[in-house]
């Protein structure tokens, strides 16, 4: 197997700052095998990968919830088996009950929705806008891009909140779908950056009509097409901007575990 390429790695200083840790919390993860680094030079150096950085901020998360090692190794060897912390996480503070909601979410089935109002919270972020004709686009890749650079410049990656994608499509808002060229703004997270750093944006609290469901992301204009009309019959304006976070979990299907999306489709209204 080839080796990765140092020149699309960080150095473990790079990626201590990005999760606002220390070098030797790294050290310490990899001690209790809960993280790998994607190369390390025998004798030599450590280089982390942009999945090494998300996987160490999910890692802090999880011990500042506070759970224990036992509690998270299972989870990092098999992401979608949270059932048995969701009993323990609905005993900690209050301040965990967006967490723990977070978390039964990624436990839906294919046919279950959830809609709901929110308010989502004010949100320092780095941010990458893209002009794309509509379509299917791996908006995945696009966040990972994102992130990669958000890190390289020295951002410093809010464990809490995960990165997310704002689609400005006007058309969807009042009830058609036409071709053009749209905006497609990834939007990472964070909680500092170096002095005179670019495409830094506080992106400011909005309400949004949401749907959050298990499945593929094939139909995501129809969803946002669909959403935006059930906010006008709710007397709801679309403002023609839609907020809409992926993720990737492990769910169970007919043909037993396998690897899927979770999807959060927000329709910012007014």
């Amino acid at each position: 197997m080839n080796k990765p390429d140092k020149e699309n790695l960080f150095t473990i200083a790079q990626a201590a700052n990005a999760c606002s840790v220390s070098r030797s919390t790294l050290l310490r993860m990899e001690e209790e095998g809960l993280l790998t680094p994607a190369l390390h030079e025998e004798g030599k150096y450590r280089y982390y990968s942009t999945d090494n950085v998300t996987q160490a901020l999910q890692i802090y998360a999880m011990h500042r919830m506070g759970l224990t090692h036992k509690e998270i190794h299972p989870l990092v060897d098999d992401p979608g088996d949270i059932d048995a912390v969701i009993g323990q996480l609905e005993h900690l503070r209050d301040n965990l009950n967006d967490i723990l909601t977070h978390l039964k979410k990624r436990t839906m089935k294919d046919s279950t929705t959830v809609t709901e109002m929110l308010r989502l919270p004010e949100t320092l972020c780095y941010v990458r806008t893209y002009e794309l004709e509509g379509g299917r686009y791996d908006f995945r890749q696009y966040i990972r891009d994102t992130l990669t650079d958000a890190i390289r410049a020295g951002c410093r990656l809010d464990w809490e909140r995960v990165p997310f994608m704002r689609v400005q499509r006007p058309d969807l808002a009042e009830g058609m779908v036409e071709r053009g060229v749209y905006r497609y703004r990834i939007c990472v997270p964070i909680t500092g950056h170096p002095k005179h750093c670019e495409n830094i944006e506080t992106v400011r609290s909005r309400q949004v009509l949401s749907v959050t469901w298990h499945g593929e992301v094939t139909d995501l204009a129809q969803r946002t097409l669909t959403l935006a009309t059930d906010a006008r019959a709710m007397n709801l304006k679309p403002t023609g901007w839609f907020h809409v976070i992926l993720e990737r979990s492990v769910a169970e299907t007919g043909t037993g575990n396998a690897r899927s999306n979770v999807l959060q489709l927000g329709c910012i209204v007014e």
